[in-house]
Order: C-alpha cells, then structure tokens, then sequence
C-alpha cells in the first residue's frame, strides 16, 4: 500500500476509532496540581502527618516517611501535596480563616489549624474535640464511611465493640466488616478507633509494632480506661462520662468503674486489627 493510500485511509477513520491520530484524544488533566497541603506535629509516638484539602482533613498517619504519606494522598487525590506550615498559612496557629472563604490554601490550612488543635489535646490527654474538625471522605467506600461515622460518635472514655458499631450502622451481622473498616481508617485519632474494641473486655487489635495493642491501651488509659492482662476497667477517682447507648456498650465491652473483667480466650476469633498509621 502507498503512503498516499496509507493516509487516505487514516482520514476516514472516525476519531472515536483508537487507530486515529493521537491529536483526536483530549489530552488528560495535569496530575501536577496542588490538591491538598500537609504539616508533620511532634508526638510521644513519632511524627504525626496531616493533610487537608479545601473540604477538610483527608489523612492523619503516625510514624511513617513524611515523603510517602505525601505520596499516597497525592496519588488518591490526583495530584501533588504541598507544605502547609508556611509563615500565615494558619496551620501553625497563627491565624485560622473561615473554611467557607479565601483560596482552596487558606481553607486547607483552617482545617489544619483546626486539627492540629484537636490532636495536640488528645495526644497530651485532654478532653478534645476531635469530632468537630471536618473531614473530606473523598475516595471512601460508603460503608467503612458509615462505620467511620459511628465510631467518631463514641466519645472520650467510652469505648464500644464491633458489634455494638455494626449494629448502630444497621448491620448487626457485619462486626468482622466493622473491624475491617476499622482497620482501614485513614484519620488516626480524628476517627479515634483505639475507643473500638472486642466483645467479652477484650481489648482487640491496633495495628502492627512498633504501635500495636500497647498504643491502644496507652491512649485508652489517658481518658481514664485502664486495660490489664484482667481486662478493661477504670482508673479510680476518674470520672465516667459515659451515658445511654454508649454506656450499654461499655458495660457489654468488659468496662467497669474499677477492677477489670476477665478476658474470655483469646482463641476466640477476632475482627482484623485497625492500623493507626494507615491512609489509602
């Protein structure tokens, strides 16, 4: 066939057709763009990493490489994420404007200030509103989003069970999903799933060494709930600030105001460990 042929016939070809030419594909959006910002806060535990875009907090992690973290959220988000603790950017703490106004920065950077409040609080074992800073749940199933949701609502010094989540959800079958979506909870301590244990005053999962069970039962004892080798129970002489449903499933949780419950075997299968380092 002659070249001549060659480009008649590409000519007739519909631009719908992947044979033709590459100009006839719309070329695709920069992966480049700024889409969230992040600071890193000091803890006892190692680094706190946090990211936000204009609609909330997107990731919290614990103790990972600051240039990863960066790297998924850029990746989930489609773009890149860029420092937030630049001078007057709010995150520091120098000023927080309102999220609803200014450039896509300065909202990101309210939501920063707005955590890292939060989780300064909660990590020197304060009472903190942790509930209050907004989220941006963009790119989240909708299931683990309800179960998230759930857990955000059990409150400091309470704790609840899987199950207990399940059926707040409405899927009180489902307490081994609730444990995976636990699991995969991409906002350490904003969704503080340390309050989220196993049935029976087990104290159940939490990630991995070098964080693991004896992190959960650290924070668990900075708002008062003390876990033993006996089971859950409650510092003396602190108070108890739960009530209603989360009282309920306190008391099936194993927690009592002081002394602890015995753990039931631990051969007893459990829903999968939630990573408090985690974001995807």
């Amino acid at each position: 066939m002659t070249s001549l042929a060659r480009r008649s016939r590409s000519a007739r070809r519909p631009a719908s057709d992947p044979r033709s030419t590459l100009a006839a594909v719309p070329a695709p959006a920069s992966t480049r763009d700024p889409v969230a910002a992040m600071i890193t806060l000091a803890s006892p535990h190692g680094p706190v990493h946090v990211a936000a875009t204009a609609s909330g907090i997107c990731g919290v992690e614990l103790g990972v490489d600051a240039g990863a973290f960066a790297a998924r959220i850029g990746r989930r988000l489609g773009g890149v994420v860029i420092d937030g603790s630049r001078p007057g950017s709010g995150a520091g703490g120098e000023r927080r404007p309102a999220p609803s106004g200014g450039s896509w920065l300065d909202r990101a950077c309210g939501h920063l200030a707005h955590a890292r409040a939060a989780l300064e609080g909660a990590l020197s074992g304060r009472p903190a509103a942790v509930a209050d800073v907004q989220l941006d749940w963009t790119g989240l199933a909708p299931f683990d989003r309800r179960v998230l949701e759930a857990a955000r609502a059990v409150g400091w010094g309470e704790v609840a069970t899987y199950g207990e989540l399940a059926r707040r959800i409405g899927a009180p079958r489902a307490a081994r999903a609730v444990g995976g979506a636990i699991g995969r909870n991409r906002f350490w301590l904003l969704v503080p799933c340390h309050r989220i244990v196993a049935a029976g005053g087990r104290i159940g999962g939490y990630g991995s060494p070098p964080y693991g069970v004896e992190l959960k039962r650290e924070l668990l004892a900075h708002e008062g709930v003390v876990v033993t080798l006996d089971g859950l129970g409650r510092r003396p002489g602190r108070p108890r600030v739960r009530s209603g449903q989360a009282e309920g499933a306190a008391r099936r949780a194993g927690v009592r105001p002081t002394g602890g419950a015995s753990i039931p075997s631990s051969r007893r299968p459990q829903p999968p460990s939630d990573r408090p380092y985690r974001a995807t």
